[in-house]
């Protein structure tokens, strides 16, 4: 073998090194507004048992980075969540610390969010996590309202979220 077939069979051993490194199991999670807040959700196939590590919410579009996460502290004890269960946002729970402000109170009527919530790694688990999007609308009672988007959103809402963002933000 010449040196330019060894030169091409180190790039081939170091591109497959890169390439098989996981980047995580993303899944799809579900928003629901409950008691006048976003509540992300484990849908019903959700694996059971899942210890939440931290979460972290951006404006999609318009304000790129994190706009709200949280983290686990080293001694804190993680919630567990079940298929079905659902995080409040807006509402402190001491096991974790918090960055950013209180999403419900700032986020913007008409935009979209997206969101992840991971789960605490451990060997069999090295990189789970359940991503959310949803845009803000309003509710009949005139609070706010939280409605699924992207592809775990039924028609009506992929549709309705996107002639809101379009007349709220002109695009």
């Amino acid at each position: 073998m010449n040196s330019y077939g060894i030169y091409v069979l180190a790039l081939v051993l170091l591109a497959s090194d890169v390439v098989a490194k996981p980047l995580g199991r993303a899944r799809e999670g579900i928003v629901r507004t409950l008691h006048g807040k976003p509540a992300l959700c484990l849908p019903a196939n959700a694996e059971v048992d899942f210890p939440v590590a931290g979460l972290s919410i951006s404006e999609a579009g318009t304000n790129p980075g994190v706009y709200f996460s949280t983290d686990l502290k080293s001694s804190g004890v993680p919630i567990v969540l079940q298929p079905t269960e659902c995080i409040v946002l807006g509402r402190s729970i001491s096991s974790y610390d918090v960055s950013g402000g209180l999403p419900v109170e700032s986020m913007r009527f008409g935009y979209i969010y997206t969101g992840r919530v991971n789960r605490v790694r451990d060997n069999k688990n090295p990189n789970t996590f359940y991503t959310f999007a949803f845009c803000v609308s309003r509710s009949p009672e005139g609070g706010f309202e939280y409605i699924n988007y992207g592809s775990t959103a039924t028609d009506e809402e992929q549709k309705y979220c996107d002639a809101l963002t379009v007349r709220i933000m002109g695009k």
